[in-house]
């Protein structure tokens, strides 16, 4: 069994590289987990094609549809139904959020929080086995 199976796999959906990069790069670090970045919901829905994410790390406003959109997307497809997601951005609907339960962060983020916070969604995700 190859090691990187043994990884979490995180999908992080982020249309600023710069953050990108940096969370792509604290996540690795933090959490020994495999982490790609997209930079709109055109590149996620492709990187799914071949990938099953543990999680999604989506940003509210990308330049081709809203995080929400494409949370609702990616979710409509079997294989990715339970994988948990978790919305961050400055500004977003907090009551669509609520709706959808999924877990949200404002930005600008405590990066602890942000490691505690996906850790926890990790954790969840494996209960569902």
């Amino acid at each position: 069994m190859p090691e990187t199976s043994l990884k979490k796999t995180i999908l992080v959906v982020e249309d600023d590289k710069i953050l990108g990069k940096f969370m792509v790069d604290l996540l690795e670090e933090e959490l020994n987990a495999q982490v790609l970045l997209a930079l709109n919901g055109r590149q996620a829905l492709t990187v799914i094609e071949t990938v099953k994410p543990d999680l999604f790390v989506l940003d509210y406003q990308l330049p081709d549809m809203n995080g929400l959109h494409l949370y609702d997307r990616l979710h409509a497809l079997e294989e990715l139904k339970d994988v948990p997601a978790l919305v961050v951005s400055a500004n977003a609907p907090i009551e669509e959020i609520r709706r959808r339960h999924l877990s949200f962060l404002p930005k600008p983020f405590d990066l602890d929080e942000l490691i505690l916070l996906i850790q926890q969604l990790l954790a969840k995700e494996k209960i569902s086995c």
